[in-house]
């Protein structure tokens, strides 16, 4: 209704809708669908044009939103899109162009380096005891390398699948990781390689947004063990636009993923975490080396991912009854074999020790 004083009305208004639903190719079966709606509104009356676009309108186009909420297939989505980059990364040779591969020549050397003994180490505390994590100061360094090492449930194309899909993940864009990243935008450049934008505030009150263009490339040698690098690159800058007085970091971070001897059937793996991040500005590098295990945390929110310790543990127990029923349990003929007997036994039970050391009360398995 329109009032002008005393006097009131009601006023026609025109709304008009049009909904277009294109099919488009499934992924991995499940149907993908482009949904455009038109809309057009004359209100027949003085209304700001401002409260109408911000308010009104927004409101109205909202069914888009719903309707894709109604079908939302986020997770099946990246389960198959993890399947299929895991497969891809075992079993298609890749082309790397020049600086993909200095890219990953810079990464390899990056954590070949923190396998040295040079610098000074310091132990970070993990709130994961199957997660060690630590800094470490090269050559007087005031800005440290955060690195985490642990042994992951999964082979090491499922372990860098699952880390470089997250990048780009359904589950990610709908709703990010942390609670610090302003927008984040990434871009698939090709089945090796993608754009990973973010602008993220500080947990420090009073410091400017932080703004972080990286490029990731994951790689896969002969022996099997698979790696990938997360560095900065001038890249993107038409997918997210440098903001006046924001600042932008430096990040490089690599991941190395070495297969381990199976334990009975389950792949194992050894991960290691190497990170380097400078928040650049005013930030002291003491405060960026206490924010560093935050950064290695991520490793372990993977480790739960492909956790499988209660069927590894039956393996190992399993394992020790076989063994144990294969010695015999009559007296040997001759004191020679007697003395063999007793030391496999002594070899079973020194191989075993570790385990049984982590089994207390009541066959209550306290680690791996």
């Amino acid at each position: 209704m329109d009032y002008a004083g005393d006097i009131k009305w009601t006023t026609r208004g025109i709304q008009k809708a049009v909904v277009v639903a294109t099919n488009l190719e499934s992924f991995t079966g499940i149907p993908q669908t482009k949904l455009v709606l038109h809309q057009f509104f004359d209100t027949r009356a003085w209304i700001s044009h401002k409260l109408l676009v911000k308010s009104n309108a927004p409101q109205c186009l909202n069914m888009v939103k719903d309707i894709k909420f109604h079908f939302e297939q986020n997770q099946a989505i990246d389960t198959a899109e993890h399947a299929v980059m895991t497969n891809l990364i075992r079993n298609v040779p890749q082309v790397y162009t020049p600086e993909e591969q200095i890219s990953i020549s810079d990464g390899k050397s990056f954590m070949c380096r923190t396998t040295s003994n040079e610098g000074t180490s310091i132990s970070f505390v993990s709130s994961d005891p199957l997660v060690a994590m630590k800094g470490v100061f090269y050559g007087g360094e005031a800005l440290g390398t955060g690195i985490a090492t642990t042994i992951m449930d999964a082979t090491a194309e499922e372990v860098i699948s699952s880390v470089y899909c997250d990048l780009y993940s359904r589950k990610l864009e709908a709703s990010p990781s942390s609670s610090y990243i302003i927008e984040l935008k990434s871009k698939c450049l090709n089945d090796h390689s993608l754009l990973y934008l973010t602008e993220r505030k500080l947990p420090i009150p009073g410091f400017s947004p932080r703004e972080a263009p990286t490029k990731a490339t994951w790689w896969r040698d002969q022996d099997g063990s698979a790696g990938m690098d997360v560095s900065i690159t001038d890249e993107g800058e038409d997918l997210l636009p440098h903001k006046p007085g924001n600042v932008r970091m430096v990040v490089h971070t690599v991941w190395t993923c070495t297969p381990l001897p199976d334990i009975g059937g389950l792949p194992q793996t050894a991960v290691k975490l190497a990170t380097k991040v400078d928040l650049a500005g005013v930030v002291p590098a003491f405060l960026m080396n206490k924010l560093g295990t935050g950064f290695l945390s991520m490793t372990s929110r993977l480790r739960q991912r492909f956790d499988r310790s209660h069927e590894v543990d039956v393996m190992k127990r399993t394992e020790i009854i076989t063994r144990m029923t294969a010695l015999r349990k009559s007296e040997p003929k001759n004191p020679n074999d007697s003395l063999q007997d007793k030391n496999s036994l002594r070899k079973v039970r020194k191989h075993f020790a570790p385990i049984w050391m982590q089994v207390e009360g009541r066959g209550k398995v306290v680690g791996r």
